[in-house]
């Protein structure tokens, strides 16, 4: 088989296959049946499809993609070696040439995809640090320009081709996405935690104020420009799913999909290439995908073991002409499927009712194994046909039909999947994270100060226990006393029914399990201990245990917000106001309300070497909603120095 698929190859490429035992190639003579020659001839057909450079190499080596990819039961893969933490956030360039990553150790880091996979050079780091976790990021259409965001409420503008920062937006709350305007690199939008979707022009001055675009009492996760229609923004919502906008009708949304059924919170969109699908993620639900002008889905895709709970994912398309769909699953696994025919032939069918109907796809098309924990990013270059994949690990993953150059793997399983199972890594027990942490006197601590790109056993034992929890079903209905009261889901992720929605549930008795209990008092006890200490534990604690001063878990993208002592505040603040319509906002006086201003301005530091420089040193304080949520002020720091 191995054989024959190089034979094809060998001739799709080259063409200069003859009849016999042998053909010929650039380099030589090659015996189908030398195990040697076949290994040089898969080496040779990967650098012959990466450094070939004529008009027709891009067809000729993504019909190659193509036909190895559609047959195939695993892929090619190399890890790279560069974050300190989990990385959250993968990007590939418009062209291909280029991968950024960001993560838990506060780095925006830039890949020349050729010299990656070559294993030539190591990334360069942006000289722009976040002070918390990176979430999202963009690139500009001319890769010149690189935007990062995060838990830190900012976004930052990195110059490439320098690595120093440009400029930086001051948001009010966490940024979970980003999107360039594809016919205007000046121009981008962020999703927040606060529930706005703002864009920004970079060109304007930094007095002037962003368009705000959409407003809701829950976060956004994400926002993605439509590719063909650039005034179409989709966007995610935490508790009211998917949507579709026009940005020259602010708050006013043009289509909401699946709005005849129960909302589902969704945390990722993406259009495919020609802007006429839209490919959904939802929480603890299959994807979903949708034509543009419809809100019922058309396709859902499943498969056994497939799981979207813990943790905030993406999803994108892959293939030449976007025949594929690509996520990350709880089970450490990355999921592929295959569009159905009838949606990428532009059929479309309905029922007798005139209700246009949903094709389930209950098997994936391939299911790549070989990561060690939760996979929440995946990105696909359409240039070189490569996947990159990234999650809790320190690692990125890229994937590939062809041979990458000190990889491993192939596009044959060498075992059954059961035999592989045994092999993989053993899961972490809530106990057994508990017994890492005091075995080491500190919860996670999210000092890279370490430098260490090996893999961190606590970290990987943490969301091992938020895998086993979610398993077991923990409530979240109980009360502050149970350890199982706690989720780490975003409080905007939340999803939960008003009792006018469902009628109340009859009383019953809640028993805390013994079990849960020596939880509880472990963690208790471990607290008390630090805490003589003196030492300071994370956050991560009071995703176990409530206390009373609540705090948020920052660990990878869990994306719990650090300012979770401000929920009571929210929650009485929105039962005690209706939400403005846009309308009401025009008409109010410009002197009624409370306008926030800016408590402080981003400092600038210089290192020692003189090179590197703080883009935010001081904590930027910021008033609370106190007026209309449509006279927000959210400033821009210009002149803002790199760290």
């Amino acid at each position: 088989d191995a054989s024959a698929s190089l034979r094809s190859s060998l001739i799709l490429v080259h063409g200069s296959y003859r009849r016999g035992d042998s053909w010929s190639f650039d380099r030589g003579i090659l015996s189908p049946t030398d195990a040697t020659a076949v290994d040089m001839a898969k080496g040779s057909v990967v650098q012959f499809a990466f450094e070939r450079q004529y008009d027709t190499s891009s067809r000729l080596r993504n019909r190659l993609f193509h036909d190895r990819y559609c047959s195939a039961s695993d892929l090619y893969r190399k890890d790279l070696y560069a974050h300190f933490g989990c990385v959250n956030a993968i990007e590939f360039s418009a062209d291909g040439n280029w991968l950024v990553s960001g993560g838990d150790d506060k780095r925006v880091l830039v890949w020349n995809v050729p010299e990656a996979l070559s294993d030539l050079k190591t990334p360069r780091a942006m000289k722009g640090k976040h002070n918390s976790n990176i979430f999202c990021l963009c690139l500009d259409s001319c890769n010149r320009t690189v935007f990062s965001a995060g838990n830190d409420e900012q976004v930052i503008v990195h110059d490439m081709e320098t690595g120093r920062t440009t400029d930086v937006f001051l948001h009010q709350e966490a940024v979970y996405g980003l999107s360039v305007e594809p016919t205007n690199d000046s121009v981008f939008a962020s999703a927040c935690d606060d529930g706005c979707i703002l864009i920004y022009d970079v060109r304007e001055p930094s007095s002037t104020d962003p368009l705000l675009l959409v407003t809701s009492s829950s976060a956004f996760h994400s926002v993605a420009y439509n590719p063909v229609e650039p005034r179409l923004v989709a966007t995610a919502n935490s508790k009211e799913g998917v949507a579709l906008w026009d940005v020259r009708r602010p708050r006013c949304c043009l289509l909401r999909y699946d709005s005849q059924l129960v909302p589902q919170g969704a945390m990722s969109v993406r259009f495919n290439g020609d802007g006429s699908l839209l490919l959904a993620l939802r929480r603890r639900q299959p994807p979903a995908l949708y034509r543009l002008d419809a809100s019922h889905p058309v396709a859902q895709f499943d498969h056994w073991g497939y799981y979207n709970s813990c943790t905030m994912k993406s999803c994108c398309f892959a293939g030449e002409r976007d025949e594929f769909i690509l996520s990350g699953s709880d089970d450490f696994k990355l999921y592929s499927w295959k569009l159905p025919q009838e949606v990428t032939s532009g059929q479309r069918i309905t029922s007798p009712r005139g209700v246009p109907s949903c094709t389930w796809v209950r098997q994936a098309h391939l299911v790549l194994t070989d990561h060690r924990s939760i996979v929440n990013q995946v990105r696909f270059n359409r240039a070189s046909m490569v996947l990159a994949s990234s999650g809790v690990e320190k690692i990125i993953k890229l994937w590939s039909s062809l041979p990458l150059p000190g990889g491993a793997g192939g596009l044959r399983r060498e075992r059954p999947p059961e035999e592989q199972a045994e092999e993989r890594r053993k899961r972490y027990t809530y106990e057994e994270y508990i017994d890492l942490v005091m075995e080491s006197g500190q919860f996670m601590s999210h000092d890279y100060s370490h430098q260490s790109v090996r893999e961190d056993p606590r970290m990987m034992a943490f969301f091992d226990s938020l895998v086993q929890r979610d398993e077991e079903g923990w409530s979240t209905d109980c009360s502050q006393d149970s350890a199982s009261s706690v989720t780490v889901i975003p409080r905007a992720s939340v999803t939960s029914s008003s009792s006018d929605e469902l009628p109340e549930p009859e009383p019953r008795p809640v028993r805390i399990p013994t079990s849960q209990e020596r939880r509880v008092q472990r963690l208790r006890q471990l607290r008390a201990r630090l805490t003589s200490r003196g030492g300071q534990s994370s956050d991560s604690d009071d995703d176990w245990v409530p206390s009373p001063s609540p705090s948020a878990s920052s660990a990878a993208s869990v994306r719990v917000s650090e300012r979770a002592s401000h929920d009571a505040e929210d929650r009485a603040w929105h039962a005690a106001q209706r939400e403005p319509s846009f309308e009401d906002a025009r008409s109010a006086p410009k002197g009624d309300g409370e306008e926030p201003t800016s408590n402080g301005v981003a400092g600038s530091s210089n290192g020692p070497e003189g090179e590197q420089q703080q883009a935010s040193t001081s904590r930027f304080k910021r008033p609370r909603l106190g007026g209309l949520r449509s006279q927000r002020s959210y400033r821009r720091h210009n002149g803002s120095a790199d760290t």
